[in-house]
């Protein structure tokens, strides 16, 4: 009885990990090598692995800085259309903030 519930609660343990291992962006990177060990795509390092996707987010982090920063396409153009915005606001400065403003470029040139 006793080893049935053992056994049913590690299948469990398994199943969880293993939900979370489809619902994290890391395994993108990497790929499961053994039962305890994730194999990086990129550089073929192996990581210890024992349901946590910590290490595997910290290497991406210090050895492929861009693997895990990449943006997809929506982020970039939704950035993009803010910086946009920013850069074509109007601006809000009195006629003297921009005369002082226009008199120190001219300064500096």
């Amino acid at each position: 009885c006793h080893s049935s519930l053992a056994f049913a609660q590690n299948h469990q343990r398994k199943t969880i990990i293993a939900n979370r291992q489809q619902s994290s962006k890391v395994w993108e990177h990497f790929m499961k090598a053994t039962e305890k060990q994730a194999e990086c795509k990129l550089c073929k390092v192996k990581l210890s692995f024992h349901g946590s996707t910590s290490a595997m987010h910290e290497h991406l982090k210090r050895k492929h800085v861009m693997a895990e920063n990449e943006e997809s396409p929506l982020a970039k153009r939704k950035r993009s259309s803010t910086m946009d915005e920013f850069l074509t606001r109007p601006t809000k400065c009195t006629p003297q903030q921009a005369n002082a403003l226009t008199e120190a470029i001219l300064n500096m040139l």
